[in-house]
């Protein structure tokens, strides 16, 4: 099968991930050892995300995820129906295995929002996804 990805878009992604590790702020030199990538590309791809406030950089130079991902998780929580009883998430095998449900654990299931981690749904992966 042909791969039609675009290879600047997985490096930027390689940087994105670094950020799940659950620290708050990495230096360049984390984001390059964690990403595997040149540290002049890895500063290149977070120049260009920090222009589209998906990353942050602060005084001392560390950089952060920016409001922007806030953004798409409020479109997420606007997708979700509360009349949903459950919604099916599938993962991709070389991150998790399988598929998993989220079920609403409280009365009000739009009361979830992109800050309230999981409070309303049970999650597989714990409180802190």
């Amino acid at each position: 099968m042909p791969d039609y990805t675009i290879g600047v878009v997985e490096d930027a992604i390689r940087v994105l991930d670094t950020f799940v590790d659950g620290k708050d702020r990495f230096t360049l030199a984390e984001i390059t050892k964690e990403s595997g990538l040149g540290k002049n590309k890895v500063f290149r791809i977070l120049s260009t995300l920090q222009k589209h406030r998906f990353i942050n950089r602060n005084e001392a130079g560390a950089y952060s995820l920016g409001l922007r991902f806030l953004e798409f998780g409020a479109r997420v929580q606007s997708q979700l129906n509360s009349s949903w009883t459950s919604t099916r998430i599938s993962f991709p095998a070389d991150n998790f295995s399988g598929s998993y449900w989220l079920e609403p654990l409280c009365s009000s299931p739009s009361s979830w929002s992109p800050t309230s981690r999981c409070q309303c749904w049970t999650c597989p992966f714990g409180p802190e996804f």
